[in-house]
């Protein structure tokens, strides 16, 4: 019987090319994801293991991957806090909407004036 040498490409059966090919997929996902930074970092990385028996002759490899993706960008809110009787109380508003509001008013006032 003739013995392939091992190589990075028949190491595990071939895993490790598969395994490259499945984490380098994963990673374009995840750039291509809007509701992750563009200019965070994505790695994989591949842990090969080496076992021997005791007389050294026969050993068993274990091949592991690992990516590591880009967190979600933070959800931005605000809110309004009141007090009634010394409770607080939080209300979710937003500045630009009010803003908007008033500007839209102002609009109509004006148009009424005209």
């Amino acid at each position: 019987m003739q013995w392939e040498e091992l190589t990075i490409r028949n190491i595990g059966g071939g895993a490790m090319p598969e395994l490259f090919e499945e984490a380098l997929g994963v990673i374009l996902e995840d750039i291509a994801d809007v509701n992750k930074p563009a200019d965070a970092v994505r790695t994989m990385e591949f842990k090969i293991s080496f076992r021997t028996d005791e007389e050294r002759e026969m050993g068993g490899i274990i091949i592991e991957s690992k990516v590591k993706l880009a967190a979600r960008k933070a959800a931005t809110g605000y809110m309004h806090i009141s007090t009634d009787d010394e409770t607080l109380t939080a209300y979710v508003t937003n500045p630009k909407q009010e803003v908007e509001e008033v500007h839209s008013k102002r609009s109509k006032l004006y148009v009424v004036l005209s």
